[in-house]
């Protein structure tokens, strides 16, 4: 047979980049200790995957007292963009307006790395899936109905804006209970469209796309239900939280990023005389 030196690789890379860095801590409650080269490596193959997972693109125009600008996030990936079970699993845009001096004037979506939190401004571009408790279940466990982290109690989707896949179709989604849940996408869509309104002084705009691994909001939910659990021998809880502090706090990760002159801004030099896009925008 002929040497073939193009085979695929079926390598089990999912997008966690952050619990490689916390595995050595725990090495004392294993039998044997991790492979700290292994752990890398796999981080690094979990960053590539995220910055092939989606393809970035920004229409921004000059509008009368405004700035527009939409921005298409592409699902590059087999299945929805992000995936996996939605314990502090996020995707979300940050886009940063600047003016002709280059000072930002506009920022959406901006996350502060020490202490962990994500800004929740108006236009805040999040994707994710939020569980939660139905009625009867939550009334069966003494709890309040609504959104939860308790992912072995949740009984209910409550929202669910993830990109679908390329090939998406709505009826061959809701057949595996998977279908989108608060938002619509048509059938075939694998791409989602955002639009930003910004300071008509914005000139340039950029677009970062972050994924993030566990959000603050999840690792304190896994510390303080653990308090005072006397199922939690080896107190589980404090030191995940304790680990999570140490190792940037699940940094995220930028899974892409674009950056474009606004559209309508300036003086026309005239030598340019085709048109560059054509774009019908809402009324």
């Amino acid at each position: 047979a002929p040497l073939r030196a193009n085979l695929p690789k079926h390598d089990l890379t999912g997008g966690n980049t952050f619990v490689p860095d916390i595995l050595p801590d725990f090495n004392g409650d294993f039998p044997t200790p991790f492979d700290t080269a292994a752990l890398s490596g796999g981080k690094q193959r979990a960053t590539a995957m995220l910055q092939r997972a989606a393809e970035l693109s920004i229409n921004a125009l000059l509008s009368v007292d405004s700035v527009v600008a939409d921005i298409r996030i592409t699902n590059l990936t087999g299945h929805k963009l992000p995936t996996g079970y939605p314990d502090g699993r996020r995707m979300w845009l940050n886009i940063i307006g600047k003016n002709a001096q280059g000072d930002t004037v506009f920022q959406s979506g901006a996350y502060d790395a020490d202490s962990a939190i994500l800004v929740h401004d108006i236009q805040l571009k999040v994707y994710e899936a939020i569980h939660g408790l139905t009625s009867t279940r939550a009334a069966s466990y003494g709890m309040t109905a609504g959104p939860t982290l308790h992912f072995a109690l949740n009984d209910t989707v409550l929202f669910d804006n993830r990109i679908p896949p390329k090939g998406f179709y709505n009826v061959a989604f809701q057949s595996r209970y998977a279908e989108p849940v608060g938002v619509t996408y048509a059938d075939s869509q694998y791409w989602d469209i955002t639009r930003y309104v910004l300071p008509a002084t914005v000139t340039e705009v950029t677009a970062n796309l972050y994924y993030q691994t566990i959000s603050k909001e999840y690792i304190e939910f896994l510390r303080d239900e653990n308090i005072g659990n006397i199922y939690d021998f080896n107190n589980w809880g404090s030191r995940l939280y304790s680990s999570w502090e140490s190792h940037g706090k699940s940094q995220p990760v930028l899974m892409n990023t674009v950056t474009v002159p606004v559209i309508g801004v300036g003086v026309d030099d005239g030598e340019n005389t085709t048109p560059t896009m054509f774009a019908l925008m809402q009324n």
